[in-house]
């Protein structure tokens, strides 16, 4: 078992980055007077990210995403050459490239332009239906998201689509666990992956609100993972410890794993999702 002061003191750790998050895009916000005239500054972001110039990158799920150079925000847009409006995720690859999930696949931009990465490009399939929006100004069909993005140790790129996980060497997109020599003995369909964590023994867990309980892959073999009654669960971050912390939307918990159990962290709910972003 985890002391009780340790994990106060985790939980404390992570409250605080999440106040620093939220104050720095508070500050960000008011800087209106200095953003570019016509662009938008973000009303609210799901991911966030300092890019190696210096730059922070905010997505938005119906506005595009936000550059902040210290001075003012750019707002790009489709009409600057993303492939949608509703955008997930984002991370920067080792060349310095960045990499957008959005409702219509990828989004990919070096610095200079977008370069958009279909989803039959992705998914190695021929059947496509045009994203659009329904009377609620929800986008579908959800197999055109890209949800969820990890680049692990091997230099792997880990994406999380509506319709399945799938890995990308530089040359090709395999679909994870489909043909591909994995063993996946678990009974459950790896769909609707939202977010991945790489520990630091090279295992990779990924859950998101389309699967079922939490999934890992040690290289060889996919385990799964039901936590009590969740449905669903976020991986969040790997602590100094070695201590693996989860969130689950689903009643608002958040979960600690030493090695051998899944500890519910107080026995009170948390009354808000508990996201946290590692980029």
């Amino acid at each position: 078992m985890i002391p009780l002061l340790r994990v106060l003191y985790l939980f404390m750790k992570q409250i605080l980055i999440l106040f620093v998050l939220i104050v720095t895009v508070a500050v960000f916000t008011s800087c209106s007077g200095q953003s570019n005239e016509g662009a938008l500054n973000p009303k609210s972001s799901s991911a966030l990210l300092q890019d190696k110039a210096g730059n922070f990158w905010f997505v938005s799920e119906k506005e595009g995403v936000f550059r902040y150079d210290g001075k003012s925000f750019i707002n790009y847009t489709e009409k600057d050459g993303m492939s949608s409006n509703f955008v997930y995720c984002i991370l920067e690859d080792n060349e310095g490239i960045l990499w957008f999930g959005t409702a219509d696949g990828i989004s990919c931009f070096d610095g200079k332009k977008f370069f958009n990465i279909p989803i039959t490009t992705i998914t190695n399939s021929n059947s496509y239906r045009k994203t659009t929006t329904n009377n609620f100004g929800v986008p579908f069909p959800q197999s055109n998201f890209v949800q969820g993005f990890l680049l692990d140790k091997t230099g792997t790129l880990w994406i999380g689509t509506g319709n399945g996980v799938y890995r990308y060497n530089g040359k090709t997109y395999t679909q994870f666990a489909n043909n591909d020599g994995i063993v996946n003995n678990t009974g459950f369909q790896i769909n609707g992956i939202e977010t991945f964590l790489q520990d630091k023994n090279g295992n990779v867990w990924f859950g998101g609100r389309g699967s079922e309980g939490l999934f890992r892959f040690d290289g060889k073999i996919v385990s799964h993972f039901k936590l009590d009654d969740k449905m669903w669960v976020r991986p969040l971050l790997e602590d100094s410890k070695g201590n693996l912390w989860f969130g689950s939307p689903r009643h608002n918990m958040i979960y600690c794993y030493e090695g051998k159990e899944f500890l519910p962290f107080g026995k009170n709910e948390i009354k808000d999702w508990v996201l946290y972003d590692r980029r």
